[in-house]
């Protein structure tokens, strides 16, 4: 692509870009050292505030979810414990005919020779 002049649209960017930085050592050239210096100086502080900043407000969020766990632990501590399950213990066991009936301690009373069983009782 050629622009009026007929150089192409490239190098023109390129001398765009070249000017650009000659302006921009011309510029450094006529500043001190001491202003280069303070400059530099100010852009760390600046960078350093921000730092602190975010440093200030994710040690709130880590503080506001240490409370949050916190107050969890409280209401998980002060609910009632579940009741404990009972493990049910072989207590007995009769063999009838070719069946065999199993007396499970869970508080059962008896035995049902039925087929049915009582709940605490079980065929094997």
């Amino acid at each position: 692509m050629k622009s009026n002049d007929g150089k192409s649209s490239s190098a023109s960017k390129l001398q765009n870009e070249l000017a650009k930085k000659v302006r921009a050592v011309d510029e450094l050239e006529r500043r001190s050292p001491t202003d280069i210096w303070q400059e530099d100086l100010r852009a760390i502080e600046l960078a350093l505030d921000e730092w602190d900043l975010e440093k200030a407000a994710a040690l709130g969020e880590e503080r506001q979810a240490q409370l949050k766990s916190q107050k969890h632990q409280k209401q998980k501590a002060t609910k009632a414990p579940a009741k404990p399950r009972v493990q049910k213990k072989l207590v007995m066991a009769k063999k009838l005919s070719d069946k065999m009936y199993v007396k499970v301690g869970n508080g059962c009373e008896g035995w049902r020779w039925d087929g049915v069983g009582c709940g605490g009782c079980r065929w094997i």
